[in-house]
């Protein structure tokens, strides 16, 4: 579990090591897992398309792991909804199976769109961020082997909350 401390004047979210404070707190209300299962109905439309759409999946290994990246994204929103974010009015996540049996899971905003290419063989899986003009056409991507996806995951909610 990774440790988030929020900067108070930009309300940007940063990831502390957990080992930075001697107590952990955890929040009895929500079980073991820290804001895990604080996500409302209203969000759970956040990844219900995608997640009705990897039930159908032909190669269910590569939708599992899809389904992996959804539950951090899942995760990830509670956590900034624990830090007073309204998120609630997020667009879904959709899911596309491809013909080669790659899943592409893509949050398309109006200035931006976010997506994670899963593939079959893992080392080629990706996550990539592209903004229209009015946000400078800005390009980033990277692998999401050998990669901590929860600071990406962090990293790109971040963006999302620069932008609300």
């Amino acid at each position: 579990m990774i440790t988030l401390l929020q900067e108070t004047d930009s309300k940007m979210v940063f990831p502390i090591p957990s080992g930075t404070y001697a107590a952990q707190m955890t929040n009895e209300t929500f079980g073991e897992k820290a804001f895990l299962n604080y996500f409302s109905p209203a969000e759970s439309r956040l990844i219900r398309p995608a997640l009705d759409t990897l039930k159908s999946a032909q190669n269910q290994a590569v939708a599992q792991e899809a389904k992996k990246v959804l539950l951090l994204i899942k995760e990830t929103v509670s956590t900034f909804q624990q830090f007073s974010f309204d998120l609630t009015l997020l667009p879904s996540i959709h899911a596309f199976e491809n013909e080669d049996g790659s899943i592409l899971l893509e949050w398309i905003f109006k200035n931006y769109r976010i997506g994670f290419g899963v593939e079959v063989d893992p080392n080629d899986s990706g996550w990539f961020l592209i903004t229209k003009r009015d946000l400078g056409e800005i390009s980033a991507s990277g692998y999401t082997a050998n990669t901590n996806m929860r600071k990406t995951m962090l990293w790109l909610l971040n963006f999302i909350v620069a932008q609300l």
